[in-house]
């Protein structure tokens, strides 16, 4: 079994709710999604907060520390071809779109960059929709925009490996009523460690409310059943999740914890329930301490409305 103070660095970074870990166990703590590609803000010129990054084919561009979208963020996305290359046009979520809109007045910056391996491999001059919630990411090369479409896409509900995923048989309730959704893990080899971020939004009014989370370690289809491990479920964080005390698990199909969401009482409209996957929010580790890439399904939308068919709703 491993040492004390590795099991409590993995529970801090993937928790938060652990005593921190002394130094040394810090600076062994793996840095997660250095292999997975992510989408940042950008600027051309030195700017608070943001850091100078080579490009691929040469040049410098300063960027954002975090992933500013994330593939929970798009609705839709597709290139529109040009003359001289191609633009992306993606189609946000509002709070996305809000999100963005903010920190590019904020920050001055009007670049969306994708980052791989420290290296800026794509850079595109973003302009935002003054109508809708509609981003044009333009000046692309056809290999840089279809990079940006596959990247945006890949919260897809298809079967490409491990994949995090929702799911709940309420898609319809009325205001005041609950909503069950698991958190499940498929395909996946040698897992450790696991995290989950789950939010709603959307809706003509009120709200989603997450009322409880909970980690069933009894389940018979818990991932870690059986095994020696820690876990953890923050309501206030909106988190799950869980950790071996040595070793790793293959996973066909399993389950990672249960939100509960209560419709607000004024609560109108379809609602969407995510999975959070940005700056770390969801993620999955191997045996060695090592991130696993993993695909985060679409999200599963539920209808609030006064009058509707009958849905289960109890826990």
């Amino acid at each position: 079994m491993r040492g004390s103070k590795a099991i409590l660095a993995i529970v801090t970074l993937a928790f938060g709710l652990a005593p921190a870990a002394t130094a040394d166990a810090q600076s062994k703590a793996p840095r997660l999604g250095a292999r997975t590609p992510s989408m940042r803000l950008a600027t051309t010129k030195a700017t608070a907060g943001f850091s100078a990054m080579p490009q691929r084919g040469g040049g410098t561009i300063f960027v954002a520390s975090k992933a500013t979208l994330a593939p929970n963020d798009v609705v839709r996305g597709e290139t529109l071809s040009l003359r001289d290359g191609q633009d992306v046009e993606l189609t946000l979520t509002e709070t996305a779109a809000n999100r963005i809109a903010t920190a590019m007045q904020q920050q001055g910056a009007s670049r969306l960059v994708v980052v791989q391996q420290g290296q800026a491999v794509s850079v595109g001059t973003i302009t935002m929709s003054d109508s809708d919630t509609r981003m044009i990411v333009s000046g692309l090369t056809p290999t840089a925009a279809s990079r940006l479409v596959r990247l945006t896409r890949s919260n897809a509900p298809v079967n490409i490996g491990t994949r995090m995923s929702l799911s709940t048989t309420q898609t319809a309730v009325a205001p005041g009523e609950l909503v069950t959704v698991e958190v499940m893990l498929s395909s996946a080899s040698d897992v450790r460690t696991y995290q989950a971020t789950v939010f709603a939004e959307g809706g003509d009014s009120g709200s989603l409310m997450l009322e409880d989370v909970k980690v069933q370690t009894q389940r018979p289809d818990y991932v870690f059943l059986g095994e020696q491990k820690l876990e953890a479920a923050d309501k206030r964080g909106g988190r799950i999740g869980a950790v071996l005390f040595d070793g790793g698990v293959d996973v066909t199909e399993g389950n990672l914890g249960t939100f509960y969401f209560r419709a607000s009482t004024d609560a109108a409209g379809t609602f969407s329930i995510v999975i959070r996957n940005d700056n770390n929010a969801s993620i999955l580790m191997n045996s060695k301490n090592e991130p696993v890439d993993y695909a985060v399904a679409g999200p599963v939308r539920v209808i609030v409305a006064a009058t509707r068919e009958a849905t289960p709703v109890g826990r």
